[in-house]
């Protein structure tokens, strides 16, 4: 099974090599010719799936995958959404599909379907980006992310929860509660994040938990005539979870060993986690202001948004492109240490 599609991007993320075009003696058609014809050219294969599934692409964005065996329209366009959200934010801009697709050189119109960018006369972010991660420098690793992105299991949460939410908050929507809206996905896409890097660490510390409190419950109920008193407040009663103010401070302090700078002197990490997940969980349950809980004030939502949605995009991608150096690129970039802004000393 043959799929080809065209991806749009307003950064070619796909520009993998670059030939010397010879200019004396050409006119400028056919140079423009001669640079086409090079741009139509796909790549060396790149395999996937242990070497059974095969990925090419040209400079111009247009990408067949060859499946060794038929997949399902539905999973078809499951894979390619997971490539295109992968390479959005590889490229640090949305990036979509033409709507059409053909499969095994039949043609399927309308096939995709995505949302338009909201018109703005506002400058926007999105216009000032540049390349995290191109094409070129993970060819030589791109069918391993294929097989973990597409195949591998432990991927699920990346693909389900991570990307989706990551897209859906750079994304520029203009409507009334857009911050909030935003600010929510970004919080929720930490702490996926968090709970797949340190699955391992918070399973075990929750399970310990358990253990805590199947314990404690047990000799409670050895006490005499107890036991029947436990069943009102058996419904308001569960082992502890790893809070969420936890995995934002977890999330914090990762990046901070991570890119080797320090936090500012005037930043609580503690209280600033505290208040980013009080005001999540006030903004997602509608419940009303606890006195005792301390909030992000309206003009900090935003800045918070920017800083954990920047924070969760490196963390992934230095998980993901592991032999490109991720730490480099956001430590060059004045926009990355500015959305990153509770951190300094950027050495």
């Amino acid at each position: 099974m043959t799929v080809a599609f065209k991806i749009k991007c307003r950064l070619p993320w796909f520009k993998y090599a670059k030939r010397e075009i010879e200019l004396s003696g050409n006119t400028f058609e056919e140079i423009n010719q001669e640079c086409l014809r090079y741009d139509m050219e796909f790549c060396p294969d790149v395999v996937f799936n242990a070497g059974k599934d095969k990925f090419r692409a040209n400079n111009l964005g247009e990408v067949e995958i060859e499946y060794a065996e038929s997949l399902s329209q539905d999973k078809i366009k499951n894979h390619i959404n997971t490539l295109i959200s992968f390479i959005s934010m590889c490229v640090g801009d949305i990036c979509q599909c033409e709507d059409w697709i053909i499969i095994d050189n039949r043609t399927y119109e309308k096939f995709f379907d995505f949302p338009s960018e909201t018109p703005t006369e506002l400058p926007l972010s999105q216009k000032r980006k540049f390349w995290e991660v191109s094409f070129e420098e993970i060819r030589n690793d791109f069918g391993s992310i294929l097989d973990f992105l597409l195949y591998s299991p432990k991927s699920k949460i990346i693909t389900t929860y991570i990307l989706p939410n990551y897209l859906a908050t750079v994304y520029f929507i203009d409507f009334i509660g857009s911050l909030e809206w935003k600010f929510k996905n970004a919080v929720t896409t930490i702490e996926s994040l968090m709970y797949y890097i340190k699955h391992d660490e918070y399973t075990e510390k929750e399970k310990g938990n358990k253990d805590k409190f199947k314990s404690l419950r047990t000799k409670i109920k050895q006490v005499e005539g107890i036991e029947s008193d436990l069943k009102p407040i058996d419904s308001y009663s569960s082992p502890k979870r790893i809070n969420l103010d936890k995995k934002i401070r977890d999330a914090i302090l990762l990046g901070q060993e991570y890119l080797g700078v320090e936090i500012k002197e005037n930043v609580d990490i503690n209280l600033y986690s505290q208040k980013c997940a009080n005001t999540r969980n006030l903004l997602s349950h509608y419940i009303e202001e606890n006195p005792h809980n301390q909030y992000l004030a309206e003009n900090e939502i935003s800045d918070a948004t920017h800083f954990l949605i920047t924070l969760a995009k490196y963390l992934l991608l230095k998980e993901i492109c592991s032999n490109v150096d991720i730490t480099k690129k956001f430590k060059s970039n004045l926009l990355m240490r500015t959305y990153l802004h509770i951190y300094t000393n950027w050495n």
